[in-house]
């Protein structure tokens, strides 16, 4: 049996095997294959690795790239024989090609589950982790008429002219109407707050629905009983590739978040100084999988790929810049030192809101172009805050009623695949 996972929103990067799981299938007799739609969805044009600015793209002999939907629908033709289950991941920011490749899947009654994303600091509104009836009624009168009215309004004042506002409009019916029409098997979904990022809010009551745990759960468990691996005491930067093309710039279409490598990596050198001569120890750098890195960007600091749990873990203080690796900080009772660059919200404005979400649990946030600031470091660093920390890990971690507890999220989304199988009788090798 094959599990092919498909990337709507982003390409596939070096360490997905073990972000996403495909190990799990792979060691109990699965085959795996990843298609990535990316360029079909944003019509690009060239090379993936330097679409992504230099990002480690997967390459891999299972990996497929999709340009276009005749692309997509000769591959779904060469493995239609086969016993294939789908994971379409995420599960948010549906458009008309999330529409197009589930209907097809339906109606070839090829079955499929919905993932949805783990999610960083921006969903500790609580509004919106204690969903109801009247706020689902609220968001639809909202996003599918009041929105459409006024995306429908633009388009007829542009004469026409402009099909950017049309698409708001037949995206968001293609949205509404998805999961009423090609219903998955399963919608996997990480935490709470993730039912209000749903397409349609009202699939937040579906029987489908497993709610299992974030990415950072999944990383803190198996962290826990790992060797250190650096025996000194040290300092972990947590990388987060800004000065690749991050998948959330792809998705709201906007610039690589730092464009004067330069001065970015100076900035940071001078940080780590001065947190080296206050605490006395080096700063490692926990590289982000997909960064394109050649190793003198932080002054030659240890860098190490595919590490990051084991480093937060044993780490005398974490150093983040706006990633969900904050979870593991959290999970592992660490001090934080959160950081920021103003060209971040400049080239990439969606990440302003996150550090808006930092502020409101106690964060100041460093500038790290401000040399006052990083001359007087410590008093950004965010003590560990027993309330604060639980508060983060109910809403953004790991929520009531959530299955799995001590398993990963693709191990519990493995389980509930291979007992599907065995209800259908399928073999797992076939």
């Amino acid at each position: 049996m094959k599990v092919i996972y498909i990337y709507e929103q982003r390409f596939p990067y070096k360490g997905d095997d073990i972000r996403f799981g495909y190990n799990i299938f792979l060691h109990r007799g699965y085959e795996v294959e990843v298609w990535s739609l990316a360029k079909w969805r944003y019509g690009l044009n060239g090379d993936s690795k330097t679409l992504s600015g230099g990002a480690r793209i997967d390459e891999d002999e299972y990996v497929k790239i999709i340009n276009s939907k005749d692309e997509f629908l000769k591959n779904i033709e060469r493995i239609n024989k086969e016993k294939c289950f789908f994971l379409l991941y995420s599960y948010n920011g549906f458009c008309e090609i999330s529409f197009y490749i589930r209907r097809i899947l339906y109606k070839k009654n090829i079955p499929f589950a919905n993932i949805s994303m783990s999610t960083c600091l921006h969903g500790i509104d609580k509004k919106l982790n204690n969903i109801n009836i009247v706020w689902i009624i609220l968001m639809l009168f909202r996003n599918f008429i009041v929105r459409n009215v006024y995306y429908l309004f633009k388009w007829m004042i542009s004469l026409g002219n402009n099909r950017k506002f049309l698409k708001e409009v037949t995206d968001s019916i293609y949205s509404f109407f998805g999961y009423l029409l090609y219903p998955s098997v399963y919608n996997f979904v990480t935490t709470t707050f993730m039912y209000s990022r749903f397409p349609n809010p009202m699939e937040k009551y579906s029987k489908r629905n497993v709610l299992i745990c974030s990415n950072s759960y999944d990383e803190y468990l198996e962290s826990i009983d790992t060797k250190r691996v650096i025996e000194e005491k040290y300092i972990v930067f947590i990388d987060t590739g800004v000065l690749t093309l991050d998948d959330r710039c792809t998705t709201l279409g906007e610039d690589i978040p730092v464009k004067n490598k330069e001065k970015y990596c100076n900035d940071m050198k001078i940080l780590f100084d001065s947190l080296e001569e206050e605490y006395h120890c080096p700063v490692v750098i926990a590289a982000h999988p997909k960064a394109g890195y050649i190793g003198n960007e932080f002054g030659y600091r240890m860098m190490i790929f595919g590490k990051t749990p084991q480093l937060v873990k044993d780490a005398e203080l974490v150093v983040n810049e706006i990633s969900t690796a904050f979870g593991l900080a959290v999970l592992h009772k660490k001090d934080v030192l959160e950081v920021y660059t103003t060209e971040m919200f400049t080239n990439a404005v969606g990440w302003r809101k996150s550090y808006e979400d930092y502020e409101k649990i106690g964060f100041k946030l460093l500038n790290i172009a401000d040399k006052t600031q990083v001359k007087r470091v410590k008093e950004y660093i965010f003590v560990y805050n027993e309330n604060a920390y639980k508060e983060y890990i109910d809403i953004l971690i790991k929520s009531k009623g959530s299955i799995g507890e001590g398993k990963t999220f693709y191990q519990c989304v493995y389980e509930y695949i291979d007992k599907w199988r065995i209800e259908k009788g399928w073999n797992s090798k076939e």
